[in-house]
This record gives structure tokens, C-alpha cells and sequence, in this order.
């Protein structure tokens, strides 16, 4: 997986608000507005949760207005108009919004941010050098990022942070990374667990339970929308879903630090690889839920990444799930290469990709001296995966793949030519400890393990037994501790 192109910063011309927003703020000043600046303020007795906020009313231009005051002013809160949806009609430059460049907090209390149909493609937000963006209950709909910075919902430059809490960014696009989310800099997505435990939560930690796949359009502008609180058997979740790019990162780009808790990130679909999440930074998600997206090409080695890309970095899932993605070629849940990825407490089941790994493929990259990935796999199951290539459920070509007491079963490899519906490892290393491999299936024998070289440790209490039309007869070189 080749990087995506640098960076380039956002436009800073937003700032300057056209003639005409600002005779409308002028001819239509409300109560509590005495300046005309676009918002009210609140004022004590009536705080928001980060203190005294400014109420900004159901007017696209008053948003753009308060944003302007707040940035000018070194920051603020800002409470937008309960449902409302706001609808933003032109932009000054890839921006849908100014720029952030101040620490800012939108209290949507339910309401959308989003680009009008029929407008120039822009971003709805950008979070620029020293901006600070807070975004909670808030939907962001149906950006499209023109520039090879990407993000089509949100992007967060180099030296920018962002925190969405409950929020949703769906039906956004980009031409180049990061359908939803671009982030160069600190991100860090948060649902909210009520505290009921009426969560649907299976072994992995996973929500079993699938949930509504977002707003794929908004609702027209200037009257209440839909919520964008997203409450899921008792939990309140942040949504990253039907976003699109044409190259990686169909849902996220990561390029920095990504930090996710309660987050779903599903049915968003990529034109190259990592169809939910691209990482070529560093990325910690618990309790995620990363299923139904799309990788509809690979980079030169064939590493697609229906789920998630690792290209670099390090990516870490901790009770999560990878489920029901598809790969146009290696790694139908997970591809990684030059990466270090771990997986805790994680399930990755039901994905499909034409090629190798139907639930993970690790590579080397394709950069000379690039290295090659690293995959650390504890108390996580790889289930139900399936691969027109090898590797049902993981395919290892030169990388370093350990599993301790984990589960590999009921995978396929369904080729004319295909081997190893549980595991296929070519010139790395595996160790299995304290590990099933089991009711694995594949066309040519062996349907367990396979491997071309003498590197798989499989330690007494692991088990390759009940796969078809082998354990581990027919691989190339023998597999310890494995029998039939």
C-alpha cells in the first residue's frame, strides 16, 4: 500500500465572509444579538456542558458567522439549533466552513451540517494548524473533498485535534483519501455507553446487534432534521458510514494519531484499498464495529484491505469486530504491510476477498527496504472468512504472524487452485500458542497450514485438527505438532 500524496493545507479563505452573508447577518439580527454577530449568548443559568455557549439559529450563514467570531475571538461554544439541518450552499475555496483555528465546540443537540445537492464539491469542515474542534450530536453530511488532502466530511490538518462524541459523518466523498475523515494530525472519536448493559456485546466485545446505516443524504435546508445521537441497545455510538473515495480510506484516513471508543464504521466503500479505514499513522480503536465496507482495487502487491489498510504505523483493535467486508483482492478484512497490527479480544469473521486472506493478508511493502508487516493476534477469533486465492482466514507471505489463544475456523479457500482454508504462510514466520485451527476448508489439500518454510512453531496446547481435505498433509515443508 503506497502512502497517499502530502498534504496540503486547507484554504484559509473562508475566513473573509462574502458581502452577501453578511448583509443577511445585518438585516436579520436576533434576540440576544446585539452586535449582529449571528449567535446569542446563552449566558450563565443557561451552560452547556463546556460552560457558557452561544446559540447559533437555523441559518447556514449564521453558523459561518459564529465560526468566523469564535476563531477571531480565541474560541468558543457554540449550541446549535436543536434537529436543525444546516445547509451550506457555496465555499470560498475547498471549504464548506472556515477554517478552525481556535479551540471551538459545536453542540449539535441533533442537528446536520451539510452541503446542498447540486453545490460545488467542498468539505463541510477543515481543522487547521492549532485549531482545536469539538463536535458532538452532530451529523456532517454529504461533503466531497475536490483536493488531494481528502477528507470529504472532515479533515484535520498536521498540528490540528478533533473530538467527535456521538456524532455521524455519513455520505460524504473524495477524489483523493479519506472519504469521511482525513487526519494528519490527533483525532479521537467517542460514543457513550449509557451504563444499562443492554448492549448486544458477543465474546469479542463486538456489538452483535447491526444498526442503521447512517444518513446517506441530507434532509433540505432550513427545517428540523434528524438526530445524529445514536443510540444502539443502549449505547450511544459515533458513526463513520456510506462515505466513498477514490483511492484509500473509504471511511477514515489516517495519516496521525486516530483514537476510536464506540464507534461504528461501516458501508463505506474505497476506489483503491482500506475500504472502512486506511492507517499509515497510529490508530487504537475499542469496541469497534468495521463491517460492510469495500476495497475495489490493491496497491502493486495486491493488498486491498476490505475493512481496514495497515500501510505503516501501528494499528490496534482491542474488543472489536471486522465483519462482512470485501476485497477486490488480498485481504478481505485486514491487509497489512509495514505495519505492526495487534488484535485483542477481536473478532474477524464473514469477510470475502478474491484473492488471499479472506480474513487477514499480511505483505511486505512495496517500497524498497520497506519492511514488512507484524501481526499480533490474542484472545481473537478469525471465523468464516473466505478466499478465491489462499489463506481462508489468513495468508502470511514474509511477515512475523503470532496467535495465542486464539480461534481459526470454518474459512475457506475456494479456488480451482487454492490451499489452506485456515492459515497459508510462505516465507514467514507463524507461532501458535495455546491456539485452534479448526473445520477449515480448501480445494487442495492441506486445508489447515500450510507453509514453504521451516518458521511455524505450534506449541502443545494448540490444535490443528477437523479441516478438509487436511490438517497440514500436502504443505511444502512440515508443520510440528500437526497431524493428517
Amino acid at each position: 500500500m503506497a502512502g497517499a500524496n502530502g498534504l496540503k493545507h486547507g484554504s484559509n479563505s473562508l475566513l473573509n465572509l462574502s458581502s452577501a452573508a453578511t448583509q443577511v447577518l445585518a438585516a436579520d439580527r436576533v434576540d440576544g444579538d446585539p452586535n449582529g454577530n449571528g449567535v446569542q449568548d446563552v449566558g450563565s443559568g443557561q451552560q452547556g456542558s463546556r460552560g457558557n455557549e452561544q446559540l447559533v439559529p437555523c441559518n447556514a450563514d449564521r453558523l459561518i458567522a459564529a465560526i468566523v467570531r469564535a476563531n477571531a475571538s480565541g474560541g468558543a461554544s457554540l449550541r446549535l439549533t436543536a434537529r436543525c439541518v444546516y445547509t451550506l450552499t457555496a465555499a470560498q475555496g475547498p471549504d464548506g466552513l472556515p477554517v478552525i483555528t481556535q479551540p471551538i465546540s459545536l453542540d449539535g443537540q441533533g442537528a446536520t451540517i451539510a452541503r446542498a445537492a447540486g453545490a460545488a464539491n467542498f468539505r463541510i469542515l477543515n481543522v487547521g494548524v492549532g485549531g482545536n474542534l469539538t463536535v458532538e450530536d452532530l451529523t456532517v453530511a454529504g461533503g466531497f473533498a475536490p483536493n488531494s488532502a481528502g477528507g470529504g466530511g472532515i479533515l484535520v490538518q498536521s498540528g490540528g485535534q478533533a473530538t467527535l462524541r456521538n456524532a455521524t459523518v455519513a455520505g460524504n466523498q473524495s477524489t483523493s483519501v479519506g472519504g469521511g475523515i482525513a487526519n494528519y494530525g490527533i483525532t479521537t472519536i467517542l460514543g457513550q455507553d449509557d451504563g444499562s448493559g443492554t448492549g448486544t456485546w458477543g465474546n469479542s466485545g463486538a456489538p452483535n446487534k447491526a444498526s442503521g446505516n447512517g444518513p446517506t443524504q441530507a434532509p433540505p435546508g432550513g427545517q428540523s432534521g434528524g438526530s445524529a445521537t445514536n443510540s444502539d441497545a443502549g449505547q450511544a455510538i459515533s458513526k463513520v458510514d456510506n462515505n466513498s473515495t477514490t483511492d484509500s480510506g473509504g471511511g477514515i484516513f489516517n495519516d496521525g494519531r486516530l483514537s476510536a471508543d464506540n464507534v461504528e464504521i461501516s458501508y463505506n466503500h474505497s476506489g483503491g484499498f482500506g475500504g472502512g479505514l486506511t492507517d499509515i499513522g497510529n490508530a487504537v480503536l475499542k469496541r469497534a464495529r468495521i463491517d460492510h465496507n469495500t476495497a475495489a482495487a490493491g496497491d502493486v502487491l495486491g493488498a486491498s484491505g476490505g475493512g481496514i489498510a495497515s500501510g505503516s504505523g501501528v494499528t490496534k483493535l482491542e474488543d472489536s469486530s471486522v465483519s462482512d467486508n470485501t476485497a477486490a483482492r488480498d485481504g478481505g478484512g485486514i491487509a497489512c504491510e509495514a505495519a505492526t497490527i495487534s488484535l485483542q479480544n477481536t473478532k474477524v469473521d464473514r469477510n470475502t476477498a478474491t484473492g488471499d486472506g479472506g480474513g487477514i493478508d499480511t505483505e511486505p511493502s512495496p517500497l524498497i527496504g520497506g519492511g514488512s508487516c507484524i501481526a499480533v493476534i490474542e484472545d481473537s477469533e478469525v471465523s468464516g472468512n473466505t478466499a478465491s486465492g489462499s489463506g481462508g482466514g489468513i495468508s502470511n507471505r514474509v511477515s512475523s504472524l503470532v496467535l495465542r489463544r486464539s480461534r481459526v475456523s470454518l474459512n475457506r479457500a475456494i479456488g480451482t487452485a487454492s490451499q489452506a482454508g485456515g492459515i497459508v504462510n510462505g516465507n514467514g514466520a507463524v507461532t501458535l500458542t495455546a491456539t485452534q485451527v479448526t473445520g477449515n476448508s480448501s480445494t487442495v489439500a492441506p486445508g489447515g497450514l500450510a507453509t514453504n518454510r521451516d518458521a511455524v512453531t505450534v506449541d502443545q496446547k494448540s490444535a490443528i485438527v477437523g479441516n478438509r481435505p487436511t490438517n497440514c498433509a500436502g504443505s511444502t515443508v512440515t508443520v510440528p505438532n500437526c497431524f493428517g
